[in-house]
């Protein structure tokens, strides 16, 4: 049986609800390794941006500074999806820490461990990284057609985070 530890990440309290979106990436997860493995420790970020490099993000940074200990108590590592953990070029610095390590890693999009040796496995996870970097860019574009427009038609900016994908506004009187 293999140990895992489980990786899963929500970007915004107030956009999703913290608690199902973990349990459907848990879910995610354990249906992937049920027949090898199981989860013993859960690293799961909240309020944290995809585009945050790994080290930025508290949660997975402790996944890394746990992953270099010999005596980490896991011995491989699922994901309970692939954009919300890699954005852009990340999958290949963050395999790279695993593969150093010795500790495996297993993705639901490609239907279990990665193979380092895959061409395919990589072209994947680049594809993928890609499509989550386009889709944060989409929505922080998004965001400020929404801001401009509220701004020509006489509503100011309250506030705006763009890690919380939206703004909000109130009318000037």
């Amino acid at each position: 049986m293999i140990s895992f530890a489980f990786y899963g990440r929500v970007s915004a309290e107030e956009n999703e609800d913290v608690s199902s979106s973990r349990n459907w990436q848990l879910a995610r997860a354990r249906e992937l390794i049920e027949p090898y493995g199981v989860i013993v420790a859960e690293y799961f970020d909240v309020g944290q941006g995809r585009s945050l490099p790994w080290r930025g993000r508290p949660r997975a940074n402790e996944l890394l500074v746990d992953l270099m200990d010999p005596g980490r108590g896991f011995d491989a590592v699922v994901i309970g999806e692939a954009h919300r953990a890699f954005y852009g070029y990340q999958f290949g610095l963050v395999f790279a820490l695993f593969s150093r390590h010795g500790v495996g890693l297993w993705i639901p999009e490609l239907g279990g461990p990665v193979d380092p040796s895959s061409e395919a496995h990589r072209q994947i996870m680049s594809a993928l990284g890609n499509l989550a970097q386009g889709e944060s860019l989409n929505a922080t574009s998004a965001n400020l057609i929404k801001l401009r427009s509220g701004v020509l038609s006489g509503w100011r900016v309250v506030s705006w985070a763009v890690s919380g994908g939206g703004c909000r506004a109130g009318r000037v009187s």
